[in-house]
């Protein structure tokens, strides 16, 4: 069975599962994952043999979202797609008890955060199984 195929499987029970964390690759990926329970979030910076430093929700200490913008959390990003800080300051104009779909959405289309590169978007709700994808397309938002 493919690791992707695995997310499902092995996620429904145990968000941590050291299966999603080893499995080999043939690509190296990044697995965002939600269960329904609370700090139930995960980032996963994957290689192709390994995890390279996983996140996990924290709400109580302050981390009550994961960003992830296609550059290792860790480092800095490329200079001129610098996706991460725009979209940590929308992030942050809201809160863990005032975060909603509608906000999610506006921090995902905001300009540098959505670029002429975005293809689409979707919003996914664990809670319900609710999943909305939207076409994105801003012909006069920056490409790098």
């Amino acid at each position: 069975m493919s690791s992707s195929r695995k997310v499902g499987k092995v996620f429904s029970t145990s968000p941590a599962s050291p299966d999603m964390l080893t499995t080999p690759l043939i690509a190296p990926c990044y697995y965002i994952v939600s269960g329904v329970e609370h700090n139930q979030g995960h980032l996963i910076t994957r290689a192709i043999n390994e995890s390279l430093y996983p996140l996990q929700l924290d709400a109580e200490n302050g981390r009550w979202y994961l960003l992830e913008t296609n550059y290792d959390h860790w480092k800095k990003p490329f200079i001129l797609d610098d996706r991460r800080t725009p979209a940590e300051a929308c992030m942050n104009e809201s809160s863990y008890q005032t975060i909603d779909q509608s906000h999610l959405f506006n921090v995902l289309s905001t300009n540098p955060v959505l670029n002429q590169l975005t293809v689409y978007t979707v919003l996914m709700n664990p809670q319900t199984g609710e999943m909305k994808s939207y076409r994105q397309f801003c012909p006069s938002c920056f490409i790098w």
